[in-house]
């Protein structure tokens, strides 16, 4: 399951541990690291089944996976050092010896086995990660460090979904009566104040030899964006997202600022059920007309909307260049005011119509949601606002009680046929496609293509089929595209760090600069 927007906590349901912590960065020693992040974790794994950013980045640093992603979303190895296909459904994955979780027991493929199961036996609603997993039939124990996992059909990018598997300790999981995380991970957690910090320590047992050079690292929650970048200015954090607007322009220069785009697409889309007595178009529902999709695209000035932004840029379809699966020669219809008038006109709606416009104000600025009013305003397209929290509008979504509305998807796999399986393939239950389809958009020619890239193994096929996939959805205008997101952080110069597109602060990859 991916994330609808980035940063938006769930509910948080671990207990807070109590600990002490400096209060800010040691001046001239770079031993120890503070870190800015936008909001608390929910929880440590194995007891939270999130997928939230955050809860995701803080624990990457005390567990590990079975492989992980490098810095532009190409598959590494981890705990499993090599991995084949004796056939399309069974992957064997052999394992790393000699490695060891923060209380000294020694880590087997027992523990993968367990930490799988685990997931995949937990049929709490919450569960996020078991989605991850759907396509696995059985995990079985070859030897202490051979592991093979058999997929009920081919699954081509299991090793995507992996790499946010983090695994635990069977035996510790077995007899703890607490929540402290145990992991294999370059740190080890020390404390955690809810709503305030998050303490770790350098693992010295760490298998990556040489690594991590930090010793002590510290998370600190801190939401509002201009105390963020206040606070790397003042030098109580080493490195924060920070927003330039913020930044003195009198300032000594004793950080360096780096921008790094992230795997996020903000869009519009629609129901496309031709009657809906839920959101009220009994007779007719005007989005079910590819013309007049096709002129709400047409009268959207990209340009304009993103004018003087540091931290946008236009997207032209449900991914960005980094993803496996983008396509190059979708290009964005052009703003065009007549065009999208006459499509209207022969749509049957030269007068327009009015519909409520749904979006959630916890993450979209009401600058943004009145600028699509008044550019629709244009077509005669009347937006009704429903702004509502998060969790409303979550549910909105999930009861497809939408006409028209305002998202974000985050690709974390790295691959795009996650945009298939979730968000554009025709719901279908029993197989798990389109869990996250709110609109119910339905096309047959999608469907074929998006099947093809899910059960070939040949990475050119698949490649063929998601492009053609989405070349298709985007002819039919499945969604408008608005724009993805930048991130600009802030870097205090005794470090060294490189941002990652997927937005994670790994910090065994930090440095001092000395």
């Amino acid at each position: 399951m991916k994330r609808y927007f980035i940063g938006i906590a769930c509910f948080l349901i671990l207990s807070q541990l109590s600990g002490c912590i400096q209060d800010s960065p040691s001046a001239g020693k770079t031993d120890r690291i503070s870190i800015a992040i936008s909001q608390d974790i929910i929880g440590f794994y194995p007891w939270v089944k999130s997928y939230e950013m955050y809860t995701v980045l803080v624990n990457r640093n005390i567990y590990n996976s079975l492989v992980e992603f490098d810095e532009i979303f190409r598959i590494q190895p981890c705990l499993a050092k090599s991995w084949n296909n004796p056939d399309d459904c069974t992957w064997r994955f052999f394992l790393r010896e000699n490695v060891t979780f923060h209380n000294g027991y020694v880590f087997t493929a027992e523990d993968v086995k367990y930490t799988i199961d685990s997931i995949r036996e937990n049929t709490s609603e919450h569960n996020q990660l078991r989605e991850l997993l759907k396509s696995i039939q059985d995990v079985k124990v070859i030897d202490n460090y051979t592991i093979e996992i058999k997929t009920k059909k081919p699954c081509s990018i299991l090793l995507n979904l992996l790499t946010d598997i983090f695994i635990v300790s069977k035996q510790y999981q077995e007899e703890t009566q607490t929540r402290h995380p145990i992991g294999t991970g370059a740190y080890k957690m020390i404390t955690y104040s809810k709503n305030e910090y998050i303490t770790l320590q350098r693992y010295d047992g760490y298998w990556k030899k040489g690594l991590p050079e930090i010793k002590h690292a510290t998370f600190k929650v801190i939401r509002d964006d201009e105390n963020k970048t206040k606070a790397l200015v003042n030098h109580t954090v080493d490195i924060a997202e920070i927003i330039q607007k913020y930044v003195p322009t009198n300032d000594s220069v004793d950080y360096s600022m780096k921008t790094v785009g992230n795997p996020t697409v903000v869009y519009l889309s629609f129901d496309f059920r031709e009657r809906n007595n839920v959101t009220g178009y009994n007779e007719k529902n005007p989005f079910a007309d590819l013309r007049v999709r096709k002129a709400i695209y047409h009268a959207i000035n990209i340009s304009e909307m993103l004018q003087n932004s540091t931290v946008r840029s236009s997207a032209s379809q449900f991914v960005i260049p980094l993803i496996f699966g983008y396509n190059p020669e979708i290009q964005r219809l052009p703003y065009n005011i007549t065009i999208a008038r006459q499509l209207m006109n022969e749509s049957g709606y030269k007068n327009g119509f009015t519909v409520m416009f749904d979006y959630s104000y916890d993450v979209f600025p009401k600058n943004t949601i009145e600028f699509i009013k008044n550019q629709l305003s244009k077509i005669n397209i009347t937006l009704s606002l429903n702004g509502c929290s998060y969790d409303t509008y979550i549910l909105k979504l999930f009861t497809h009680n939408v006409s028209f509305y305002i998202n974000a998807w985050t690709t974390g796999t790295g691959d795009s046929g996650e945009i298939y399986d979730y968000l554009i393939g025709t719901r279908n239950e029993e197989q798990d496609i389109g869990s996250f389809n709110a609109g119910l958009y339905s096309n047959a020619m999608v469907d074929s293509l998006g099947e093809n890239a899910s059960s070939s193994m040949e990475p050119s096929a698949r490649l063929y089929f998601l492009q053609e996939c989405f070349r298709v959805a985007m002819d039919d205008v499945a969604w408008i595209p608005l724009f993805t997101w930048k991130t600009t952080y802030g870097i205090n110069n005794q470090f060294l760090w490189t941002p990652r597109a997927d937005q994670q602060i790994i910090l065994e990859y930090i440095t001092s600069n000395t």
